[in-house]
């Protein structure tokens, strides 16, 4: 993985009191030096994400617009890649598109979707991704798969990005990360879903797992290994001075203390810790790409201004 790529920084967010409060909170994200806006996609309370990142593409003028990730099983690739078009052009042409198979099977069972074995979502999302691309690329597709069919269509609007906007696909585990190594512009690595606690960390979060993450895609797609942008959702903040902050994250995160301090997913300490941190990330793993939620924006925003582009 190459470890000379510039280092830029994405906030999620995921709703707002109102449409003005959304967008004002937009533009404060910007303000604050965030390349991009991301969303994630749940059917829990949040915005629907396509129209709130339309919002987002009239109100700013800078950040990047993307998802974190968008389930490819909600939408049909056809119908997703006409929305994801028209947020190309309504962003003049910042999107990068953000795909998954999906992980929460509470949520399919609520919609009444079925929640298919990891194999068959992530089969079903590779032939999705094949659609979407050579549909943003300006084909006119006839596809017939296992899971979709495709009739002699051609997308209109055409987005701005040629060939086409960049693909972001994530996962934590080898079958996923390969799948997004193989096919994706941008890879996000994240904590195995399937070994989530209730709190929402698990061994996945220490630097040696993303390490082991980062030779699963390398390994995946060799020879394309170096071009991709390797990606990581930020989860624990803690700037400040104060010597318990290692102890008080570590209770936090449910990690020891050593490996918070190690982990990719953590930022604690001084303001120049944390940025000697990613800057070791970047170097030592090729991870280039944090994303932080709304939450922490605005503790997090003096390493952003420091590091972004460096």
């Amino acid at each position: 993985m190459t470890s000379n790529r510039l280092i830029r920084f994405a906030v999620q967010l995921s709703e707002a009191p109102s449409g003005a409060e959304w967008t004002d909170l937009a533009r404060r994200m910007e303000s604050l030096g965030y390349s991009a806006i991301s969303m994630p996609d749940h059917l829990w309370p949040q915005f629907a994400p396509i129209p709130a990142l339309a919002a987002v593409a009239v109100a700013t003028s800078r950040p990047r617009i993307t998802m974190a990730v968008l389930a490819n099983d909600f939408r049909h690739p056809v119908v997703l890649a006409k929305e994801a078009a028209t947020l190309d052009v309504l962003s003049g042409g910042r999107l990068d598109l953000g795909l998954g198979a999906g992980w929460r099977e509470e949520e399919f069972r609520q919609a009444g979707i079925p929640f298919d074995r990891p194999s068959v979502r992530i089969a079903r999302l590779v032939e999705a991704v094949t659609i979407i691309k050579r549909l943003l690329e300006g084909e006119q597709v006839t596809f017939h798969g296992r899971y979709y069919d495709v009739d002699s269509y051609r997308l209109t609007p055409r987005p701005v990005q040629r060939p086409r906007p960049r693909l972001a696909l994530g996962g934590g585990a080898p079958r996923m990360l390969s799948a997004a190594a193989q096919h994706a512009d941008i890879v996000s690595i994240v904590t195995d879903n399937r070994h989530r606690t209730d709190r929402g960390q698990n061994s996945g979060a220490t630097l040696d797992a993303v390490e082991m993450a980062t030779r699963w895609i390398a390994e995946a797609a060799p020879d394309r290994a170096d071009s991709l942008e390797l990606n990581v959702r930020v989860l624990h903040v803690n700037i400040g001075t104060g010597g318990s902050m290692a102890a008080e994250s570590a209770s936090a995160f449910g990690l020891p203390a050593e490996e918070v301090a190690r982990s990719p997913f953590c930022a604690v300490g001084t303001v120049d810790q944390v940025a000697d941190h990613f800057r070791s990330i970047r170097d030592r793993l090729g991870v280039s790409y944090f994303t932080v939620s709304a939450s922490a924006a605005e503790a997090l925003a003096p390493v952003v201004e420091r590091l972004t582009g460096t």
